[in-house]
Parts: structure tokens; sequence; C-alpha cells
């Protein structure tokens, strides 16, 4: 190679390294501002997911305190169902008693499964707990005592527990094996 083809290619060099050089301060720029945009899109395509989740959960679980408040009604009408307990007799005088005790009875059971079947309907289910295993999560023992059942096993219920859309709602009141 002669000096005078070393000189012009030292000088498109020069030319080239100019160039990346200008252009390496406008690449890097484009490329900051094309790395925020899609941190942005992905923090938008999140918050979206995030609010979707929360305003699903709010719909889903906005029932729950009345749900609670109602199981204390629920927990009443079957007290009462149990309670009314209806003689049998053969007196006439006394069939007209029976014969209202009966009905009473029969819609006290009726608004009790009226009540169940809404409290369905919204995901409030009922669960239940003797002879299960003792689970912390969802039952609350009350008293322990001695069975030929294993240790930490559910042998009586005193309250039922109860799930809305597969979460606690309240724990059941529980007797285990000690």
């Amino acid at each position: 190679m002669t000096e005078a083809q070393t000189a012009a290619t030292e000088q498109e060099q020069t030319l080239e390294n100019r160039a990346e050089s200008t252009e390496n301060p406008l690449q890097q720029e484009r490329d900051e501002w094309h790395d925020k945009a899609l941190r942005l899109a992905a923090e938008l395509d999140n918050l979206k997911k995030r609010t979707t989740k929360e305003v699903q959960d709010i719909r889903q679980f906005a029932v729950t305190d009345f749900a609670r408040s109602m199981l204390d009604v629920q927990d009443n009408l079957e007290r009462a169902t149990s309670a009314m307990s209806i003689p049998e007799t053969t007196d006439p005088a006394e069939a007209d008693h029976i014969n209202q005790l009966t009905s009473m009875k029969q819609g006290v059971e009726m608004v009790q499964t009226q009540l169940q079947q809404t409290l369905t309907r919204f995901g409030v289910e009922k669960f239940d707990s003797v002879g299960e295993k003792l689970n912390p999560e969802r039952h609350q023992v009350m008293q322990q005592v001695d069975s030929d059942q294993e240790s930490d096993t559910v042998v009586q219920e005193h309250q039922p527990g109860y799930t809305i859309h597969s979460r606690l709602l309240r724990p059941a009141l529980v007797v285990t094996a000690k």
C-alpha cells in the first residue's frame, strides 16, 4: 500500500468513527426512550391486571360482613327447628295445637332453607368438621375430650364453619379428641 492509500484509508476510518460517535449518543438516547416506553407499557399492563383483580375481589367479597351477620340468623333458625318437638298424641283436643306447632316448624324450616339458598347463591358454603383432623385455619377448639378417636380429631361441632368463595368466613367451633 502506498502512502496515499494509507492516508485515504485512515481518513475513511476517521470519518466512520466520527459518524459512529455522533450516531452513538443518538442511538443510546433512542434505546433509552425505547426501554422506558417498554417499561411503562409493562407497568400499565400490570396495573390493569391488578385493578381487574381488585375489582373482582371487591365484587366477590362485598357481602362478607353481611353474610357473617346472617350466619347468626341461620344458626338461630337451626336452633329453633331443633328445639321444636312435636308431641305425638291421639287426643282430639290437642290436635289443633299439634297442627299449629307443625305449621310453625314447617314455616321456620322454609325460612331456614330460603336463607341457606340465598347464602349459597352469594358463595357462602357450610363445611363439615366432624371426623376431620383439626385444622387451626378452619377450626376453633372449644373443648378436648377423651375419645377412642385419634388425637386432634374433631368429634363434635358446636357451631358450623362457613366459607365464602373458598375463603374462610367463620371458623367452626369444635370439640376434639385428646
